[in-house]
């Protein structure tokens, strides 16, 4: 039987709740196995740091391998993953760390050589519309060693879904592989949430809740609030904490919207969720976002959604005009549409909106089902 070796830079709690789901599935087959191999314990950016109490599968971290951050660019080399891929020789490799990852370079290197023989696959949430609308096009250069490396593929692509699927096999002319969907997947938490409490939204002013565990320039909220023509009727409030925190703050309080918009800090799930519950719509606005998880617990707690185009699982999550809206974050015109949309909405058609993100957010990311399916594919 292959053994699967997922490779990871680090584990945020999401992967650690999709790998924990995993290993309760495996267990009770006879047919699939798997241990994951980490990097890092956490890295320049993040807020979590990996605590192995919380790893119920099969690890391998490296604490004894190199890493420097120069200008937000991890840079890591860890000897102990070439040790390991000569212990697993017929291990599945799973690339699972951007491609450009000196780690991921090496291996497609020692691969392309004939030095290993493992079959390799990758995990990316490549997200096209995300890349070239937000910096310079790519470089002749770095578009053909994209190339070079994700065509070391002789596996799988596990992909989020269809963005990263156009992006791959479209837009950057990677030769077709099979795929395997493997979406972020959020807490189970969110599918045991009473959605009675949705019908009891009795606020004067509309609640609307962006969401950014990370507040930085990508997601786009000091663009979105500056494009507002009108904050009647509106209450906007914001989860999270990150380095652009105080360039909100300090913007709410020059345009005098300190009981317009509200700052939530940081929160953990039992948090996110009553503050879900308590919200009309769900916003995010980003320039930047692969897969962004917040989107899929937003319609797991039966919100309307009202996501920018350029967040990679859109297609997945938004039918437009029947549980929500995507917009280009650039355009004022459409922000202030799809807003005063939602502002005329009854509450019995915003509660009909949020059913439908529920629907389809159970039907697209479901544990059970997405890794089942995974389990199969690799199975055969």
């Amino acid at each position: 039987m292959t053994e699967h070796l997922f490779i990871k830079n680090i584990l945020p709690p999401y992967r650690i709740n999709l790998f924990n789901k995993l290993e309760s599935i495996a267990v009770k087959r006879d047919n699939f196995t798997f241990r994951v191999f980490v990097f890092n314990r956490n890295e320049k950016g993040r807020s979590w740091y990996l605590k192995e109490d919380d790893l119920s599968f099969s690890h391998i971290i490296d604490d004894d391998g190199f890493y420097f951050n120069f200008k937000n660019f991890h840079i890591r080399f860890n000897p102990r993953l070439y040790r390991t891929i000569y212990r697993y020789k017929g291990a599945h490799l799973i690339l699972g760390s951007s491609w450009n990852d000196f780690n991921i370079l090496s291996v497609c290197v020692l691969k392309r050589l004939k030095l290993i023989k493992n079959t390799v696959s990758f995990w990316t949430e490549a997200n096209y519309n995300s890349i070239y609308k937000t910096s310079k096009p790519d470089s002749s250069i770095k578009k053909a060693l994209r190339r070079w490396v994700l065509n070391t593929c002789d596996g799988y692509f596990f992909i989020p879904g269809e963005t990263s699927r156009i992006t791959l096999f479209e837009k950057w002319g990677i030769e077709m592989r099979p795929v395997i969907k493997f979406p972020n997947l959020v807490s189970e938490e969110f599918y045991n949430i009473d959605q009675s409490k949705n019908l009891f939204r009795k606020q004067p002013d509309l609640e609307m809740i962006i969401v950014a565990r990370h507040m930085e320039s990508s997601k786009g909220i000091l663009n979105f609030l500056s494009r507002i023509d009108s904050f009647d009727e509106i209450r906007i409030k914001l989860a999270g904490v990150g380095d652009d925190t105080k360039r909100y703050q300090d913007f709410v309080a020059e345009k005098g919207l300190e009981d317009k918009v509200i700052f939530l800090g940081e929160l953990d799930v039992p948090e996110l969720i009553e503050q879900l519950t308590a919200s009309h719509l769900f916003i995010l606005p980003s320039y930047h976002d692969q897969s962004p998880l917040s989107v899929v617990e937003a319609a797991i707690a039966g919100l309307p959604l009202l996501v920018s185009e350029r967040c990679g699982n859109h297609p997945e999550l938004i039918r437009h005009g029947v549980n929500g809206y995507t917009f280009d974050p650039t355009n004022s015109k459409q922000i202030n549409h799809f807003l005063n949309e939602i502002r005329s909405k009854s509450s019995a058609e915003l509660l009909k909106m949020g059913r439908s993100s529920r629907d389809l957010a159970i039907e697209s990311y479901d544990p059970n089902i997405v890794l089942n399916s995974a389990i199969e594919a690799l199975s055969q």
